[in-house]
């Protein structure tokens, strides 16, 4: 049986609903972080704590349009707690963030 995929609105850049980090919560010191975008964009990600700390900052991603992509997080160096991880897409003429939270489990 296939997963739904979730929709988003016709010619939406950077749905916010296709922005995910899986597993969640991350115990095995890695994590992938998935979104789409339907163009080609840079991909800036950014991991802050609860008081706005960047905690981490993963190196810009090329993404290609119209396809789901993913990052993949290594949390070895990061406590247990919960986090916002900032997704920023930049594409030439648009540019739009997303946030989720994550909960790492050591």
């Amino acid at each position: 049986m296939k997963t739904p995929v979730a929709s988003c609105r016709a010619g939406e850049f950077f749905p916010k609903n296709r922005v995910y980090n899986w597993p969640n919560p991350v115990r095995d010191k890695f994590t992938h972080i998935r979104f789409f975008v339907s163009k080609n964009a840079t991909m800036h990600i950014r991991i802050v704590n609860l008081a706005n700390e960047l905690v981490e900052s993963l190196p810009d991603y090329q993404a290609t349009g119209g396809i789901d992509n993913e990052v993949e997080l290594h949390t070895d160096g990061i406590q247990s707690g919960v986090y916002i991880v900032r997704v920023e897409a930049d594409a030439s003429d648009q540019k739009d963030v997303a946030f989720i939270k994550m909960a790492i489990v050591n």
